[in-house]
């Protein structure tokens, strides 16, 4: 019964349709009105030789009912065709493969009813095309496949209705495209493959409503394109593989709604990208692989609300790249392995939510790199093996929740880094095998609660971590390359957990006024003190002097925090380098000498073989002299009993305090000089006992050092 109906539908076609056309708009809308239902048919018929005097052809105000109407394959030749204000039934409307010549169209306010309307495969020449303020109804839109020639296209105004909306694979010339202020209901709108020209796109403040919106493959050109103030509703948005060419691009306030939203693989060009005060909603927002180029990046103050955030691989351009005052929801935010260029890169500001924060593998240029006053949710925070250039990195006054935050493997450029005043949260902060080996490292008035700090470089450098505090656990390994550091300063630093501090430096740890609760392990810590030769000056300094005069206090530190620990050999070497440092800027010149002999006789009490060597040349020394001076009045100096009796006196005046030292002496003098010695051996005598009872002393002295309880 349907198909009969369908059969016996009438149609209004032919020349009989081209005959009610020409007597006007007011005969023409009379006899539709006494005959609502029929279908209108001007399939394949050729209009370029029925226009007016003026070349123009004119469907304005025409009223088409409710049966379907077909101008299929029509050609409408050159010159102005105008459907301004038309008004199409509830009925399809087919423009199937019609041919529009070089004129302008109008469509402008026309009424397409509900039923579905079909301009694909169109060619709509080279002239203007407007469809501004038109109403299309619930029925499905399609230009796929249509042709837009040279001249401007805009939808402006336009409203579709719950149907789909195709422009899948439509070309659009050098005109300017508009799309401004257009509404979308509930249908999927697609603009897959569509090829834009060099006329600048503008979707400006676009209702996109809550299906899906297409715009995969989609090339945009050289234009400008506009998307600022567009709305979308809660269907995805596809952007994937999107080619945008080197022309400005605009989606400062788009609200992206609640569904997912795809720019993976999307390629923009070497303009300015503009996200600025955008929203995404609830659904994944998805950058992965997107390449920028080198123009301005800007998501400046953009909301990304809840959902993953993926910028994994994506390539960045030279140009700056801005996401300062930027609010991410509660999902994961993922840069790993993605790639910036040589342009500033900017996170101040930004709020982080509670997933987790990757930038694993990710390479920085040579810009500055900026996340100071961020502020980081809960989760995990990672910049594992990432790579910075010769720009700074600024993270100072970040604020870190409860996560762990891993800068393991880390290579930092030759930039300065700066992480001062950021209060990091209950979670570990590690920097294992990080590479500062150019950088110089600012902590200062950081708080950790965890940290450790073992890099696998460190450089000539300067690393101030003063005021800094810890609540737990603190480790710093120093690796073999830290003795060209240039100073560790952690004056003022609070520990509130055992700190354990390593390695071998070139340089004086500054620990001075630092407040510890626990045992600060510097067992492993080998020290270096910095000395040069001064300038000649009165008066003279006969060895080097300590390169910065506060090392004495520095080392002095040191000192007492090994005491307190009850580490005598480490308290004894800080000591020895303490008295080295202070040698000719805090002691006097006559102090500072018997201090240079000090040193270079016991090493501070250090050394028990020194002395000894020197108390064991004295004897011998001292035995020869006896000797060679005994050969003149006796015998040959290397004959007869004489070197016996040179060595016990040398021997019973070194050891004086033995019980046969005296009787030892007497017969020695007796047998070598006779009853009346000179002098001179007095003087030698006296001589060898004071300098035997010096080194008897110092030896001594390193006795009891090494084995102090």
């Amino acid at each position: 019964m349907t198909e009969e109906t369908e059969q016996e539908k009438p149609t209004l076609y032919g020349e009989a349709a081209l005959e009610l056309w020409r007597r006007g708009r007011g005969v023409w809308n009379r006899w539709i009105d006494q005959h609502p239902g029929w279908d209108i048919s001007f399939v394949a018929i050729d209009f370029s030789r029925k226009r007016d005097s003026e070349g123009n052809l004119s469907f304005s105000g025409y009223h088409f009912g409710n049966g379907n109407v077909d101008f299929s394959e029509a050609n409408f030749g050159d010159g102005n065709v105008d459907f301004s204000e038309a008004n199409f039934g509830d009925g399809n409307v087919d423009f199937f493969f019609a041919n529009f010549g070089d004129g302008n169209l109008n469509f402008s306010e026309a009424n397409f009813g509900n039923g579905n309307v079909n301009f694909s495969g169109t060619n709509f020449g080279n002239g203007n095309v407007g469809f501004s303020k038109a109403n299309f109804g619930i029925g499905n839109v399609d230009f796929s496949e249509a042709i837009f020639g040279d001249g401007d296209a805009s939808f402006s105004g336009a409203t579709f209705g719950n149907g789909d909306v195709n422009f899948h694979g439509a070309t659009f010339g050098v005109g300017v495209v508009q799309f401004v202020k257009t509404t979308f209901a509930e249908g999927n709108v697609n603009f897959s493959r569509t090829t834009f020209g060099t006329g600048d796109v503008y979707f400006n403040a676009t209702n996109f409503g809550d299906g899906d919106v297409h715009f995969t493959g989609t090339n945009f050109g050289k234009c400008d394109v506009f998307f600022s103030h567009a709305i979308f509703g809660n269907g995805v948005v596809h952007f994937h593989a999107a080619t945008f060419g080197n022309g400005f691009l605009d989606f400062s306030h788009t609200n992206f709604g609640n569904g997912d939203t795809h720019f993976t693989e999307a390629t923009f060009g070497n303009s300015e990208v503009n996200f600025s005060h955008a929203i995404f909603g609830n659904g994944c927002k998805d950058f992965i692989a997107t390449t920028f180029g080198n123009g301005y990046i800007v998501f400046s103050g953009v909301t990304f609300s809840n959902g993953d955030v993926k910028f994994s691989e994506a390539s960045f351009g030279d140009g700056y790249v801005n996401f300062s005052y930027s609010a991410f929801g509660v999902g994961d935010v993922k840069f790993s392995e993605a790639r910036f260029g040589d342009g500033e890169v900017d996170f101040s500001h930004t709020t982080f939510g509670d997933g987790d924060i990757d930038f694993t593998d990710t390479t920085l240029g040579n810009g500055d790199v900026n996340f100071s006053h961020t502020t980081f949710g809960k989760g995990g925070v990672n910049f594992v093996q990432t790579t910075f250039g010769v720009g700074d990195f600024y993270l100072d006054h970040a604020t870190f929740e409860n996560g762990d935050v891993d800068f393991s493997r880390v290579t930092f450029g030759k930039g300065y880094v700066d992480f001062s005043w950021t209060v990091f949260g209950n979670g570990e902060v590690d920097f294992s095998d990080a590479d500062f080996s150019g950088s110089n490292l600012n902590f200062s008035g950081t708080k950790f609660v965890g940290l450790s700090f073992k890099p696998r470089e460190v450089g000539s450098v300067h690393i101030i971590a003063e005021s800094l505090s810890t609540k737990s656990r603190a480790v710093f390994a120093f690796p073999p390359s830290a003795e060209t550091l240039k100073s560790l300063e952690l004056a003022g630093a609070s520990f509130d957990g055992a700190i354990f501090l390593s390695g071998k430096l070139g340089i004086i740890p500054d620990l001075r006024a630092t407040r510890y609760s626990h045992q600060i392990d510097l067992s492993d810590l080998d020290v270096k003190l910095p000395r040069a030769w001064p300038t000649f000056g009165w008066p003279l300094k006969l060895s080097r002097v300590a390169e910065d005069s506060k090392d004495g206090a520095k080392l002095r530190r040191l000192k007492e925090i090994s005491e307190t620990n009850k580490d005598h050999q480490a308290a004894l070497r800080f000591s020895a380098d303490e008295n080295r440092a202070r040698r000719w800027i805090e002691t006097a010149w006559l102090g500072s000498v018997l201090d240079m002999a000090f040193s270079f006789f016991c090493n501070y009490g250090q050394s028990i073989l020194r002395p000894f060597l020197w108390l064991l040349a004295i004897f011998i020394g001292w035995a020869g002299i006896y000797k060679s001076i005994a050969a003149s009045t006796l015998t040959a100096w290397w004959e007869g009993c004489g070197w016996a009796q040179a060595f016990i006196l040398s021997a019973s005046n070194s050891l004086p305090f033995l019980p046969q030292s005296r009787d030892l002496r007497e017969d020695a003098l007796k047998a070598l000089y006779g009853t009346d010695p000179s002098l001179c051996i007095d003087i030698l005598m006296i001589i060898q006992g004071i300098l035997s009872f010096v080194f008897l002393f110092l030896i001594g002295l390193g006795l009891r050092n090494r084995f102090r309880l």
